[in-house]
């Protein structure tokens, strides 16, 4: 990985902007604007940062100034170039590796200019800012219809880019979040995108062991697995990735959001973090079942063993064991049912209470924290067990 230049000036004020981005953005349980009355809502918020002496050593003021176009700024931008694979914790894997058309494909879309020449990641840092998007799944595909809720996407260039696309998927019947979970992400490095979905069905209302995965497998990708649902691809979470990413690079392309596509504008699965929060803690497990990521977090989950222990859970995986991480809450109706979920599917490492230990929580992939069913969300609260899970350390 190479910089063509960098915005900061030292790996300290790095560091620093990186942790008080997160504060900032996790201050606020939502953190973000009231919704548009049309299209694509972008959040320019640029802050001018000093720094000052406090007793406690150095303090940020940071100051915010009006909301500006997020594109001015891609004229010319000093880019972050990174090479495919980026940030992976487990190392460059076979998959990650572009083809070599991607570039030429991508170089119609962005602009020859903007184009780093091998198919890396390229990101605008040239003024650093919290770009908040927020657009419905029929305004990046008019074919889209079932749950057409605001969906979100944020890229924070205070802190440098991971080149790893954060994709969070709520829980039941809830809208695209949670927003702390995305925030944080965002603050973290990652492209992150809430994605609205088919999230209504409460499969655990039924005994069927396979109906689990008929259920999971056709919110991914489409295909009518079950009558209990009708889930068309313009409603799928894989379909509805690939066009909000593609929607994103129109509305600002300084943020590079199809790097994350193939050159047949497939999702780049090698390079997303599934993250999910309660029905859609399984939801991620499962996708990751049958799509090799780079990452998947179950926030309060995975569960899918009441009644009965879905088949799903045991079926072989394509996603590595040793990239599946969860966090269920001790004082959480459903935490036994997440803790065998775990041993079922054999999550690695023993059960580490956040409490007790501190990251890299001896390299555990299983954690609990008290409290209740929605505070495995509050990324806020628990920052640096967020951090860990989503390999931000």
């Amino acid at each position: 990985m190479m910089a063509k230049r960098d915005f900061l000036s030292s790996p300290a004020r790095a560091g620093l902007l990186i942790f008080a981005t997160s504060v900032l953005s996790c201050a606020d349980s939502s953190g973000l604007p009231p919704p548009p009355r049309d299209g694509a809502r972008v959040e320019d918020a640029r802050r001018s940062v000093s720094e000052t002496q406090s007793d406690d050593g150095l303090a940020l003021d940071v100051q915010m100034s009006s909301p500006g176009d997020a594109r001015a700024s891609v004229d010319h931008p000093p880019m972050v170039v990174m090479d495919a694979g980026g940030f992976s914790d487990a190392g460059p894997i076979p998959d990650a590796i572009q083809p070599p058309g991607r570039v030429a494909a991508r170089a119609a879309e962005v602009g020859d200019a903007q184009m780093p020449g091998q198919g890396g990641l390229m990101v605008d840092v040239s003024r650093p800012q919290i770009q908040t998007f927020r657009f419905r799944p029929s305004e990046a595909d008019p074919a889209a219809s079932l749950r057409d809720e605001e969906q979100i996407a944020i890229l924070n260039t205070f802190a440098r880019p991971r080149g790893k696309l954060a994709v969070v998927l709520a829980g039941t019947a809830s809208p695209p979040g949670p927003l702390n979970v995305v925030n944080v992400a965002a603050a973290l490095g990652y492209h992150a995108l809430a994605i609205a979905y088919e999230n209504s069905p409460r499969p655990f209302e039924q005994n069927d062991p396979d109906f689990f995965g008929k259920l999971r497998f056709e919110q991914l990708d489409g295909t009518d697995r079950t009558p209990a649902v009708t889930i068309l691809r313009p409603d799928s979470v894989e379909e509805r990735i690939g066009r909000a990413l593609a929607f994103l690079q129109r509305k600002h392309p300084g943020g590079d959001w199809t790097y994350f596509l193939e050159s047949n504008a497939q999702v780049r699965w090698a390079d997303v973090i599934l993250v999910g929060y309660s029905h859609g803690a399984s939801s991620a497990a499962a996708f990751a079942k049958v799509r090799r990521v780079s990452r998947v977090v179950s926030l309060a989950g995975p569960r899918d063993t009441f009644p009965v222990i879905a088949t799903w859970l045991t079926m072989p995986s394509l996603t590595p064991i040793d990239r599946f991480y969860a966090l269920t809450a001790t004082g959480d109706d459903q935490h036994q049912d997440h803790l065998k979920a775990m041993n079922v599917m054999g999550y690695l490492g023993p059960l580490v209470d956040v409490a007790q230990e501190t990251p890299p929580y001896a390299g555990t992939h299983r954690l609990q924290h008290a409290g209740g069913h929605g505070d495995s969300a509050a990324c806020d609260r628990i920052l640096a067990a967020c951090k860990y899970l989503l390999g931000a350390n």
